[in-house]
């Protein structure tokens, strides 16, 4: 299933997430590829249709999936904010710099896991058994 993720990935972003492996020289996705990955990972009905990509993928769903929304904001940083009297940023050139926060809502959250009891095969067994 990740290496059709990934080939849906290469075709339509024409880059790989950095968290899949990397066989070929594929392109590491960067900000830039924001949107286009957001449109791979929640089709709207514009991407419904996977086999616009030239490969019908009929995957079975995952066992555990987490549900993030996320919010991208650009924007630029107040230059009258000194970042250099903190020791982190000791010989650090901060001319160009970007600024990242993550929020949760919780310090809880609820984990769903998918099991596969019977599959097709144990289904036709106890069937046929009787």
């Amino acid at each position: 299933m990740a290496f059709l993720k990934v080939e849906l990935f290469r075709r339509t972003c024409e880059c790989v997430p950095y968290y899949f492996p990397m066989k070929g020289q594929y392109r590491v996705c960067n900000f830039n590829d924001l949107d286009c990955l957001e449109s791979v990972l929640n089709p709207t009905e514009r991407y419904q249709n996977e086999s616009q990509y030239g490969q019908t993928f009929q995957c079975l769903p995952e066992c555990e999936h987490f549900d993030y929304h996320l919010e991208v904001a650009l924007g630029e940083l107040a230059n009258n904010i000194q970042l250099n009297g903190l020791p982190f940023y000791k010989d650090i050139n901060l001319e160009n710099r970007s600024l990242l926060n993550v929020f949760f809502n919780d310090l809880v959250a609820t984990k769903y896991r998918r099991d596969v009891y019977l599959n097709w095969q144990n289904i036709l067994g106890l069937y046929l058994a009787t």
